[in-house]
């Protein structure tokens, strides 16, 4: 089993498009948060 979860963190680490895709939503939340703290944007 413990295997299984590395085997899928690492596959996680190794794939560009979902680190991209992952990358893309954390920027896109942080956007998010900047709206609400200040509205002026």
């Amino acid at each position: 089993m413990r295997h299984v979860v590395d085997d899928q963190i690492t596959d996680w680490r190794t794939d560009p498009d979902l680190c991209r895709s992952l990358a893309f939503l954390r920027a896109h939340a942080v956007m998010l948060q900047a709206r609400q703290l200040w509205p002026s944007l």
